[in-house]
């Protein structure tokens, strides 16, 4: 990668009197929703994708005293192994954020989708929206499919936008993938994290019914799951605790896609104040349950 690209962060938009700009927000049409969902990916990142619309957007803007929204694709990144078909999802988005654009002037500005892993493809969407479209900038799908900042592979696509001065939003999808190609020789043990949960006290009761029938079900039901340790903290019932470990990290993204982790996760959405996990490795690997790693 060239050493001195022109990589400009939305950080350095400038901010002016009162007006705020809001750098890191998704757009999410009908049509990205809709491709996302038919390739079963709807809970890709662990989540639900929310409902949106431009007409809320802006009522939140207003009473926030937002002047303008920088808009950008949400995660996941909509490649299903063709880049042609991802082209056009891309294509899609990035026309109807211009049209926003063009319909609330000074409102919305919006950094492009790009097709990666496809880097020819990238570089023409690229082309196409800073060019035709007006595109304020480009998104970067940073871990996606194996490719991360820095990874000779984007060089290309880096050169054409250092060339063109193009503004750059970088955003995360999924790190497993790129984590594999990086540390694709150190075999591993398990896959194990630490869920930090912080419950709104009226939702309390019905959110740990919810959490005994996934942890319940998880642990009668996936070879894969290797415990799930549940805990309240003593001080503040509201403040859950979940020490999860999996023979592997995938039969943790396996978890994701069971229809009891979707229930909880859609069915707790609104009694969840806050969420953190924490990455973790075990110290005492005797005292797993080696019998359910693979």
């Amino acid at each position: 990668m060239e050493k001195f690209l022109s990589i400009i962060t939305l950080m350095s938009i400038c901010i002016t009197g009162s007006a705020q700009i809001d750098m890191h927000c998704h757009m999410i049409p009908d049509s990205y929703l809709e491709a996302v969902k038919a390739h079963g990916m709807e809970m890709d990142e662990g989540f639900p994708i929310p409902s949106w619309n431009a007409e809320e957007h802006l009522k939140f803007m207003d009473e926030a005293g937002i002047k303008t929204s920088v808009l950008t694709m949400p995660a996941p990144q909509p490649y299903f192994g063709d880049g042609v078909q991802s082209a056009a999802i891309c294509r899609k988005f990035n026309e109807e954020a211009a049209a926003l654009k063009a319909l609330h002037p000074g409102r919305f500005l919006f950094c492009a989708a790009l097709p990666l892993p496809d880097v020819n493809l990238a570089i023409e969407e690229a082309r196409y929206a800073l060019d035709v479209l007006g595109a304020d900038g480009v998104k970067l799908a940073t871990n996606s499919y194996g490719q991360y900042l820095g990874d000779e592979e984007l060089d290309p696509l880096m050169a054409f936008l250092n060339s063109r001065k193009a503004i750059i939003i970088t955003h995360p999808h999924k790190p497993s993938s790129a984590n594999d190609k990086l540390i694709a020789a150190v075999p591993l043990a398990s896959y194990e994290y630490l869920a930090e949960i912080e419950v709104f006290p009226e939702k309390l009761s019905e959110y740990l019914g919810y959490a005994k029938e996934v942890g319940t079900v998880s642990m009668a039901t996936e070879p894969g799951v290797i415990g799930l340790f549940s805990m309240q903290d003593e001080s503040d019932s509201c403040r859950i605790y979940i020490l999860e470990v999996y023979a592997d990290q995938e039969a943790y993204l396996d978890h994701l896609k069971t229809a009891h982790f979707k229930k909880y996760k859609e069915g707790t959405a609104d009694m969840v104040k806050s969420l953190k996990l924490i990455d973790t490795n075990p110290m005492v690997t005797a005292a797993l349950n080696k019998s359910a790693i693979r």
